[in-house]
Formats: C-alpha cells, structure tokens, sequence
C-alpha cells in the first residue's frame, strides 16, 4: 500500500449529561463514534466516546467564537457567554422602561427581542434526554398483541 488516505466523518452528538451517564465504560478506547459536549463556564469539554488512540485517530472540532466586548466598570469584572449581553441590554431596557413613564406601544419590538434573547440563553442551556422505555414495556423485540394486551 503506497500511502494513507485520511477519512474525516462525523460524530453524533449526545445532548445531554443524562445520556453521557447512562455509558458504563467511558474510557474504552478506539474509533469514536459518539462526543458529549459539557457545556461549563468558561471553559466547556468534550467527551468522545470510545476515547480515540492518540496514535491512531486525530479529532478536529470546527467552532465559531465570538470575543465578547467587556464590562467597564471600576470594580467588577464580569465575564459571560456572547449570549447573555444580548438578554441583559435588552432585557434592562425593557425594566428601565417604567422608571422613565415609557409605556409599550402597537408595533413595539423591544418586548419581542427580550423574550427571544431569553429563550436563546434557555435554548443553549437545555439538555433534554433520549426518551427511554422501561425494561418491562420494552418486551426485548417482541411485538404487542392490541387483542389480547399481551407481548407475543
């Protein structure tokens, strides 16, 4: 054989810490299939899943990342995903509004930018499990009789 040829393919995603808990063996290793994104602040990490051979397998992970503009203030330094500034402006804003006698008016956007800049903050934070059955109603590839109620 005269030569290696690389092959790149994708992992899937595990969405959420539930799932990733559910692998028993997480330090097998050999060719992932799989990565769980742990999502802390400031730093987040990921877990592929089998771990790959670090003489053997590469992962390249591809990321977009926006530089946040800092908080100038004389005694506090606050550092937060690009997300949340978003949700704070707008979001005082629309708090601010009251002390200043500004009501809301027809065709008014700043409440609707609010609630989206929240829900994308809620979005980027939600992990949702993969729906599971219990062992019992799972019937271990036996098919259920609608007549008589039972597994077959």
């Amino acid at each position: 054989m005269s030569g290696f040829q690389a092959v790149d393919y994708p992992l899937e995603i595990i969405k959420s810490k539930l799932d990733y808990d559910k692998i028993a063996m997480k330090t097998m290793v050999g060719l992932s299939r799989y990565l769980f994104y742990d999502s802390t602040w400031p730093l987040g990490v990921l877990y592929p899943y089998p771990v790959p051979n670090a003489g053997l397998y590469e992962l390249h992970v591809s990321i977009e990342q926006i530089l946040p503009p800092a908080f100038v203030t004389s005694s506090t330094v606050l550092t937060l995903p690009f997300e949340y500034y978003n949700a704070i402006v707008l979001n005082l804003a629309l708090r601010l509004r009251s002390f200043y006698g500004i009501q809301t008016f027809p065709g008014d956007m700043l409440p609707g930018l609010a609630k989206d800049a929240l829900d994308t903050i809620r979005g980027a934070n939600l992990q949702i499990a993969r729906l599971g059955m219990p062992r019992e109603l799972s019937g271990f590839g036996k098919g259920y009789n609608i007549f008589s109620d039972q597994l077959s």
